[in-house]
């Protein structure tokens, strides 16, 4: 691989660079061919570093690119033992450690693996391991992350009684378990003890998707998509050997594991695992800049939320002249921040657009042309991008026209074949070959595309179809506001209405009425103006850091309830759950005394489901 990258600048570079198939330009075809070669090409140049605190004091300890091919082989070899005669299916429970990424791809190298957020309940990670068909387990010991994942797998052992196994990673070995390490010390580290023909179409990792409520889907990655995605992804973000690359974001999620890992890999950097919790440890964002000097690092993936306390760290005098690139998505990047922060860092942010279904990443703005601020920039090569006007059920009815407003499709090496659920798959592809991707946008004339929000979080207020991110930029502008995000408030009378919440940037105060009085003066529709605007202390957020909306749904979902019940006597408590279909289920619990028919009747009123029962009360299986 050429240690120079050729200019990435416009959608004709992209056309240019594939007029050479994929095909042709990669000699590896599966996961287990990447890390084999990596071993070849750099054996001993360091593949991983682990700072166990995330510290810019810690000690590095390292793993060379042979090392770490010695580390997944012996994982695979232990998942193969334990499987018996049948495929290896490995679910993982894990923070950032070094061995997360033995399990990881040695789970894919073996069979199958599946890495589920940790913060997760036992009930959501048991249904997520028989969707994806795992009947073994690799979690932390109760000597790490304080336990917690310990404690969801003594639970999760209750719920699934037909788990073949309990790895734990850690020093030591409760009952029931074997201990992670002990075991793969035991396997071959050089060859895998039962060859098996992998092909590229197989499926490798099986990553749950959606929020963190509901049934997850499970959303299928061959080997081919992930080979892909890091031949793509490090051409785009020109990482060449030698690079570092700064690993801070989980790697139970595609940007950890494909971008900040598999990526770095394939084209001979090195990934440094900044601590188990990474971005989410105030100790190591204070630190950041320090381990960009210490350890020269040239890139890192971020996402706002982390973007903006990284700028609540002090530089210092840090020497941060290493860093080239910052790959930022999973939610739409303020334009203030994005200022700001370039301004202060002297960084090159390059946003991008990405799901899960599309291996990582689909659209980012040119590394080496014009960045068009507000849009994720255009198409990644070998992937298609359209905008599609859909019917009722789905299927596009016709293509838009340059800036017109649509769903928004994905294809290409890099896309999901489907979710491991069937039921997910009905309405999937718009088109043979084009995935439906949920989210509504534009591609202006020449190849950019522009985000306007997601086909399910449109607001419609009598009729009147809302899009919220109408609002969230307008109240975005405003110099108080670091985050703002918008969604529909159940109404009576006009369905929903528009409302929303911000969070402030530091140092900042201004009253909530100064806040609706600038968003109904800006917001360019009428009915799009929100009914309130509400200052959070912290915006609820995935453990990606994505704005988390089922939270903010519920939240204005029982204050609807409640304020269409006041004045009635006998209520006891009101709350809001999010249901598996991802829609808000309203119970109203009642005291004796209550009249039940007339509340019933006032409900009824409301767009949404309600149930009302007795206090006290058990609540359906």
């Amino acid at each position: 691989m050429s240690s120079r990258r050729p200019r990435l600048a416009s959608p004709e570079d992209v056309s240019g660079i594939e007029a050479i198939a994929l095909t042709d330009r990669l000699t590896a075809r599966t996961v287990r061919d990447l890390f084999v070669e990596a071993a070849s090409q750099w054996p001993h140049a360091p593949a991983l570093m682990w700072l166990a605190n995330g510290r810019a004091s810690d000690p590095a300890v390292s793993w060379s690119f042979s090392q770490l091919l010695q580390e997944i082989y012996r994982a695979a070899n232990l998942f193969t033992e334990l499987a018996g005669e049948r495929e290896s299916r490995v679910s993982f429970l894990l923070p950032n450690l070094p061995q997360t990424q033995f399990v990881l791809w040695g789970g894919a190298i073996a069979g199958q693996v599946n890495p589920i957020n940790p913060l997760l309940n036992a009930v959501q990670i048991s249904q997520i391991m028989r969707a994806a068909g795992s009947d073994v387990l690799v979690t932390a010991g109760p000597d790490m992350d304080g336990g917690a994942c310990w404690e969801r797998a003594q639970a999760l052992l209750k719920l699934m009684p037909e788990l073949r196994a309990i790895l734990a990673v850690g020093n030591t070995t409760p009952a029931g378990s074997l201990n992670f390490g002990l075991h793969c010390s035991r396997q071959p580290h050089d060859r895998l003890i039962r060859e098996r023909v992998i092909a590229p179409g197989d499926i490798s990792t099986c990553f749950h998707t959606g929020g963190t409520t509901g049934t997850p889907k499970i959303a299928q990655h061959t080997h081919w998509n992930q080979v892909a995605m890091s031949w793509v992804a490090g051409f785009i973000a020109d990482l060449t050997p030698g690079d570092r690359f700064l690993t801070a974001l989980p790697f139970f999620h595609v940007i950890g594991a494909i971008l900040c890992s598999l990526t770095a890999f394939a084209n001979g950097a090195v990934s440094i695992v900044a601590g188990q919790t990474g971005f989410r440890s105030k100790q190591m964002t204070g630190d950041f800049w320090k381990l960009v000097e210490r350890f020269s690092v040239t890139h890192f993936c971020a996402v706002p939320t982390v973007l903006a306390s990284l700028l609540d760290a002090p530089i210092d005098g840090a020497k941060i002249h290493s860093l080239r690139i910052c790959v930022c998505g999973s939610a739409p990047l303020p334009l203030g921040l994005f200022r700001t922060f370039e301004a202060v860092t002297g960084l090159r942010i390059l946003e991008g657009y990405g799901m899960t279904e599309g291996t990582v990443a689909m659209t980012l703005n040119p590394r080496d042309g014009e960045r068009r601020i507000g849009s994720v920039g255009i198409r990644i090569p070998y992937c298609g991008v359209r905008a599609v006007r859909l019917d009722n059920e789905g299927c596009s009815v016709r293509g838009c026209a340059p800036d017109e407003v649509g769903n928004i499709l994905i294809s290409g090496d890099t896309v999901t074949p489907g979710y491991r659920q069937p039921e997910f798959n009905r309405n999937a592809w718009a088109l043979p070959g084009w995935f439906n991707t949920g989210d509504l946008g534009r591609v202006d004339q020449d190849g950019y595309v522009w985000l306007t929000g997601r086909a399910k979080d449109l607001i419609i207020r009598g009729g009147h179809n809302i899009d919220p991110a109408m609002i969230e930029e307008v109240l975005q502008r405003h110099p108080a506001v670091e985050f703002a995000a918008a969604l529909g408030k159940p109404d009576a009378y006009a369905g929903e209405v528009p409302v929303a919440f911000v969070t402030l940037r530091p140092g900042h105060g201004v009253p909530e009425t100064e806040l609706l009085d600038y968003a109904r003066t800006h917001v360019p529709e009428g009915p799009a103006a929100p009914r309130f605007v509400r200052i959070l202390s912290a915006m609820p957020l995935t453990a990606v850091g994505k704005i988390f909306k089922p939270a903010l749904r519920e939240i204005v979902t029982c204050e609807a309830v409640k304020e269409c019940l006041s004045g009635h006597e006998g209520i006891a408590t009101v709350c809001a759950q999010t249901t598996e279909q991802r829609t808000v289920l309203v119970v109203v619990e009642l005291f004796p005394e209550a009249d039940r028919h007339a509340i019933e009747g006032l409900l009824s009123s409301l767009p949404l489901q309600t149930k009302v029962r007795e206090a006290g009360s058990v609540p359906p299986a």
